[in-house]
């Protein structure tokens, strides 16, 4: 729903009985036991493969995270659909993305929240390759996780 329906979409069908069973399953529980098993923080099973795919790892779950929060209250604020214009989630969207990439998900009228799992799986994947091989990550990567942690920390705080 979140990658296809526009926010008069949804105004529109709102009293849809599906919907509204929809809206009714989801809660804050359910939507963390997709994460992690209960009462396991994700701390206690961080991987220890560096410091830039431990921070994209932490970024995609966050950002689903708050989107399928924003789901689960979109049931009665329709703009809450836009998971991708709540300031905490831009933010961290805009720090794991290159410029060009974050143009790119700017651009993209559907899909929004499969297109960011699409390239972060990728990001993980291609530093889980560089990890294995042994090849260094370089200056650009550590700034790029600095960057990520920051925009992290200011979601903690808020």
């Amino acid at each position: 729903m979140l990658d296809i329906m526009t926010v008069e979409e949804h105004q529109r069908i709102k009293g849809n009985a599906q919907l509204s069973q929809l809206a009714a399953s989801l809660n804050q529980d359910s939507v963390m036991k997709l994460f992690r098993q209960e009462g396991e923080a994700l701390e206690n099973v961080r991987l220890y493969t560096g410091e830039y795919l431990w921070s994209l790892c932490f970024c995609y779950e966050a950002i689903v995270l708050r989107a399928l929060l924003s789901l689960m209250f979109s049931h009665d604020d329709s703009s809450k659909l836009e998971w991708y214009k709540d300031a905490g989630t831009l933010g961290l969207i805009s720090a794991v993305l290159s410029p060009e990439e974050f143009q790119e998900f700017n651009g993209t009228a559907f899909g929004k929240l499969g297109w960011i799992q699409r390239r972060l799986e990728w990001k993980i994947l291609s530093a889980s390759q560089k990890v294995i091989s042994g090849e260094q990550c370089g200056v650009e990567v550590l700034e790029r996780t600095k960057v990520i942690q920051e925009r992290a920390a200011e979601l903690n705080r808020s």
